[in-house]
């Protein structure tokens, strides 16, 4: 899976995001599994919304929310390293 648009130089941080992106998968457990079993496994697609915090050559940092009390040092909640490759569709919100 590629992105249509590349990131890096493109993205800022502070850039406000759509994301869908496939995550891994599995069943859970330590168990053995039957073929039956894992044959439904599928990736899940997850939609994320979320300021840039930091871009890199192979992924994303997103932060769902920010105090920004301090602005020297602000606090961040709701942390996604999301890798690029993922990344199906991307949206700038603002």
């Amino acid at each position: 899976m590629s992105l249509p648009t590349p990131w890096v130089g493109q993205v800022k941080e502070g850039d406000l995001y759509y994301l869908e992106w496939v995550d891994a998968a599995t069943l859970g457990g330590h168990e053995w599994r039957e073929k039956r079993e894992i044959d439904s496994l599928q990736a899940p697609h997850i939609r994320t919304v979320g300021w840039v915090h930091k871009v890199t050559d192979t992924s994303v940092l997103i932060v769902s929310t920010m105090d920004l009390h301090d602005t020297n040092d602000p606090s961040y909640w709701g942390e996604m390293m999301i890798p690029l490759g993922c990344i199906t569709k991307k949206r700038k919100l603002r």
